[in-house]
């Protein structure tokens, strides 16, 4: 996997946007770049902006990056949105990986949105990305099967954890496991002892559990079971008995409950037979009715039509009379309609003798509207006219008015001054002003000729202290170097003195071992003289060790001292430095300012003030003269409107009052015709409405002339029609009389025989219905009597069959007293029985749940042993007893790979794993084995600094490959880690990257070290900007 651009959006302190591009000058001609900035400035920002691109989180963030929480969010502050975005090429191609996140509408001040993903891969027909996915899962796990790593291996295996193995080399331990699980995030093995642990607990404690239910749930003994059925078979069988003899009592007692309710049924069938009895003989006058009109049924239809006639004889006479009346008002209203004939022709013959006299008033009444007309027009022309030389004459007044306002200012504007005065104080100013500027910037370059001076003297008095600082801190950096170099010939001697006495006590070894006459394996004499020489004294090897260690440290200490002091001289050094630039520019700007001042500072700071006042004062007086000189022409140009206004005005008033005089005498003739019209059309207004009165008036008299001869018409035609109807309607009357006679005959002939009258007759008769429903009544009545007579019959037979069974039984309210005494013996019994039953199904339940406990005991007994194997082999409360056998596999595996690299790195190292004592505790102890010491090997804490560093690195790098699998990793990153290297350890380290370089990886580094930025030339800086702020640069 080879990262090829970086895009970042306001993540952090970088705030905006910023691009990294590897594939173009200079990142792509220099494979070894530094990241350089300061503690702040968002160098660890660009690791985290790969990590949220490809994966969604940060190592320093996890799974807070996506909260709402503003503590944990990566967006600038101050921002609305953030984007992170890598392009990287893998063997599956090249990808672009998006990771953003915004507040609402993009407003800083809105909350937070969840964050969104996109995942794209290149397409090289159309040379754009295509997207392949946008759901956070989906792109997980795209980007896990393009790039080959999850997240904590890319983060191994990509981000190079230099520092972390180098804590580890120096821990003691008790930490060392917790360490080396942390880098190389195999925390599953320390879960797994705690998992093994909380299960061989938690199944232990279920079979005690199931052990204890066991002893709770016991059934009967057989003993106590036989007992318990004989005595439920007894009770049972008592049980019956009482049943059968309730049996007998209920029998006994439904006898007499039956024998009972037959004798209230023969009761009330003997009372519903009386009163059955009573009601048919109440319906006799009924009866007696219903005969007499079966009788009179016959002469039904001729009541009816006796009825019907009658009625109509009234009606007939009734109408005769009406017509009479009518007749006789139609006669009247004939005579009133011939006179009112008569009148209205006489009206309109008087009418019409009256129209030339009409007619000559309309011609005169004509002439004089025709005559104010003229004189209205002539009063409306007038009117209009005088009307807008009012408005005239108005705006007239409201020019003359803003002009005079006009006037009045510009005159104040000029305070009283001519053009002439305005122009000569004009040009006076444009010589003074100059004169007062080229003056005072002499002023101003004088006072800057000051200031610089004084500058000088400061720089030069603190470059003084800085040159005495720096005098200093050379003379210690000298002294020091001459320490060191003492304290490595101390430490080279004692090693060569370690390494002779190493050689002699050989050499001792060898000269006890010889033997006289025995050849010697050096010299082959068979004569040894020196054989029983006495040993000189020396020193023991721990003693040597230890003097080794002591001076070891000793030089040590001076070296990082001196590396001290070479910092603080290389400080002091670039702030001398810069105050040497500074007090260079300094005289460079003073040569260019001239000569020196005559007059003091504060002589110069007053006369600077006094000529910035004039110069003030003068430009606000030419501005304010320069204003004034547009008003003058404008002013006389105003004085002459004004004039001219003033004369049109005078003439518009003498217009004015002829127009008023001849509107007068227009209305005052328009007057007198009105008078005279009135005269000629009183009542009227007009001859028009004069006209067309009269023109109504005689369409309105020959309208009722009209209208009363047809009137007259249609009443004397109703007349005869009247005297019609009177004759036909008297020959009807008769007809009926005469039928009504006849009619009246036959009924009086029937009715006689029964001594009935006519009205009496018709109250006798039933209609159809009233005949129907009482008929039906009777018929009820009669049916009802029979019923009951034989209901009454049956229920006396059935009481006494029942009765005579009573006969040989006890009394009632014995046996109803012993079925009391059954029923509550078997109520006792059956309680009994249940409870026996609830026993014998209780201790049922007991042996089948016995069975089942038993089986299940079985299974968790299986259980707790086999995790108590378990436990035994890896379980612990805390973990450890599987993780650090399980860390010391990851370890040996990390030496195994990373002495490949060692090797490349340094040949002279080579690290071992230092297995623990048998039956001992695992200490996850390294050895380092010095090949070009006679393999010596040596402890973590006897490593200098530049050694300590190679082995961390050498297993930063094997983590890096176990790791990543079988990926390719072109793109490494070491985030800091260099800051405690002396220049001679930096210097190894850096041929250790440029031998990683050499072999096709980009690597960037993270540091602050100031060495380490000089040596690399191709720089990512990060400039801080202000506010908290920074941007990326790019230098080489």
């Amino acid at each position: 996997m080879k990262i090829l651009r970086i895009s970042i959006l306001n993540l952090n302190s970088l705030k905006g946007k910023h691009e990294i591009d590897f594939t173009q000058p200079p990142l792509v001609d220099h494979p070894l770049y530094a990241i350089v900035g300061p503690t702040g400035a968002g160098k660890t920002t660009i690791l985290d902006a790969i990590t949220l691109a490809l994966y969604g989180q940060t190592e320093r963030t996890k799974s807070l990056t996506d909260a709402k929480k503003e503590v944990a969010t990566v967006m600038t502050h101050g921002t609305g949105q953030c984007r992170a975005e890598v392009e990287y090429e893998t063997s599956a191609g090249r990808f672009r990986s998006v990771w953003r996140r915004r507040r609402a509408h993009k407003k800083a001040s809105k909350d937070l949105q969840a964050s969104e993903r996109e995942l794209s891969r290149w397409n090289a027909t159309t040379q754009v990305y295509d997207i392949l996915a946008t759901k956070k899962r989906e792109v997980d796990q795209l980007t896990e099967e393009f790039t080959g790593l999850t997240y904590n291996r890319f983060v191994r295996s990509v981000m190079l954890t230099q520092g972390d193995f180098d804590r580890f080399l120096k821990s003691d331990t008790g930490e060392k496991a917790a360490i080396l699980e942390q880098i190389t995030g195999t925390e599953v093995y320390r879960q797994l002892s705690e998992a093994a642990f909380r299960k061989h607990k938690l199944a232990r404690e279920a079979f005690d559990r199931a052990t204890e239910a066991i002893a709770h749930t016991m059934p009967l003994s057989e003993e106590l079971r036989q007992e318990l059925e004989v005595q439920l078979g007894e009770e049972q069988s008592l049980a019956t008995q009482v049943r059968d003899k309730q049996t007998l009592i209920t029998v006994q007692l439904n006898a007499f409950q039956t024998a009972n309710k037959l004798a209230a049924q023969r009761d009330a069938a003997a009372l519903h037979r009386q009163r059955s009895e009573a009601a048919y003989a109440a319906l006799s006058g009924k009866r007696h009715r219903l005969e007499l009109s079966d009788r009179l049924s016959p002469l039904r239809s001729d009541l009816d039509q006796e009825e019907k006639l009658t009625k109509a004889i009234n009606e007939l006479t009734a109408r005769r009379v009406e017509l009479i009346q009518e007749a006789t008002t139609a006669a009247a209203a004939l005579t009133n309609a011939s006179s009112r004939r008569d009148q209205a022709h006489r009206q309109l013959e008087e009418f019409r003798a009256e129209g030339p006299q009409r007619e000559q008033r309309l011609i005169e009444a004509e002439a004089v509207e025709t005559t104010l007309h003229t004189l209205r027009e002539r009063e409306e022309a007038g009117s209009s006219e005088l009307t807008r030389h009012l408005r005239s004459r108005q705006l007239m007044v409201a020019e003359q008015k803003a002009l005079r306002s006009e006037i009045g200012t510009l005159e104040q504007q000029l305070d009283g001054l001519s053009e002439e005065n305005v122009t000569a104080a004009l040009e006076a100013l444009e010589q003074e002003l100059p004169e007062l500027d080229r003056q005072l910037s002499t002023l101003d370059t004088q006072l800057k000729y000051l200031e610089v001076q004084k500058s000088i003297a400061a720089v030069t008095q603190e470059q003084s202290k800085l040159q005495e600082q720096l005098d200093q801190v050379r003379t210690r950096e000298a002294t020091l170097e001459l320490q060191l170099k003492i304290a490595e010939q101390a430490v080279d001697l004692a090693q060569k003195e370690q390494q002779n006495a190493q050689l002699k006590a050989s050499f001792e070894e060898h000269r006890r071992r010889l033997r006289e006459g025995d050849p010697c394996p050096l010299c082959g004499a068979e004569h040894h003289p020196f054989l029983h020489a006495a040993d000189s004294p020396e020193e023991s090897p721990d003693a040597l060790q230890r003097k080794i260690t002591r001076l070891e440290n000793e030089r040590l200490s001076v070296d990082n001292e001196l590396l001290a002091v070479s910092r603080k001289a290389n400080a002091l050094n670039v702030e001398w430095n810069g105050s040497t630039r500074v007090l260079a520019e300094r005289q460079t700007q003073l040569a260019a300012l001239g000569r020196a001042p005559e007059m003091s500072r504060e002589t110069l700071t007053l006369r600077q003030q006094e000529y910035r006042e004039a110069l003030r004062s003068g430009k606000d007086r030419q501005q304010r003269l320069r204003r004034l000189r547009p008003p003058l022409p404008q002013l006389q140009i105003k004085r002459a409107e004004l004039a001219a206004q003033e004369k049109a005005h005078g003439a518009l008033q003498l217009q004015i009052a002829e127009i008023e005089a001849t509107l007068q005498q227009i209305q005052a003739d328009a007057a007198a015709q009105r008078k005279a019209l009135a005269d000629l059309l009183h009542p009227h207004e007009s001859s028009g409405t004069y006209r067309r009165h009269h023109q109504d008036r005689s369409n309105r008299l020959q309208h009722d002339c009209t209208q009363l001869t047809e009137e007259l018409q249609l009443l004397t035609t109703r007349s005869v029609k009247v005297q019609e109807r009177t004759a036909a309607l008297e020959e009807q009357l008769i007809a009926r009389r005469q039928e009504l006679s006849e009619v009246t005959a036959r009924i009086g002939a029937a009715l006689k025989p029964l001594g009935l009258t006519m009205e009496q007759a018709r109250e006798q008769l039933l209609n159809s219905d009233e005949v129907s429903a009482l008929r039906q009544q009777l018929q009820h009545a009669d049916q009802e009597r029979i019923t009951a007579r034989a209901l009454a019959e049956q229920a006396e037979e059935e009481y006494r069959i029942a009765a005579a069974g009573l006969v040989d039984l006890p009394a009632e309210e014995s046996i109803r007293q012993e079925g009391q005494r059954l029923t509550e013996e078997l109520t006792r019994r059956e309680r009994d029985i249940g409870a026996l039953e609830q026993r014998q199904k209780e201790d049922d339940r007991r042996i089948e749940e016995l069975a089942l406990r038993r089986h299940e005991l079985q299974s968790l007994e299986g259980e707790r042993d086999r995790w108590a194997r378990m436990n035994d082999l890896i379980g612990s409360a805390d973990g450890k007893k599987f993780q650090s056998f399980a860390q010391s596999i990851t370890l040996q595996r990390l030496v195994a790979v990373g002495n490949r690299h060692l090797e490349t790195i340094n040949p002279r190292y080579q690290m071992i794993y230092a297995p623990p004592p048998p039956g001992g505790k695992e200490n996850l102890d390294l050895e380092i084995v010095d090949n070009y010491m006679n393999d010596n090997r040596r402890t973590m804490e006897t490593l200098s600094g530049g050694e300590t560093f190679l082995i961390s690195l050498a297993l930063a790098l094997g983590l890096s490959d176990l790791a990543r699998g079988k990926q390719l990793i072109q793109s490494l990153f070491i985030d800091e880690g260099f800051g405690t290297l002396d220049s001679k350890t930096l210097d190894q380290a850096m041929v250790t990257l440029e031998q990683l370089q050499a072999q096709g990886k980009t690597i960037g580094i993270i540091s602050h070290v100031q060495q380490l930025r000089e040596r690399i030339q191709c720089q990512i800086r990060l400039e801080p900007v202000g506010d908290g702020f920074s941007r990326i640069e790019l230098a080489n």
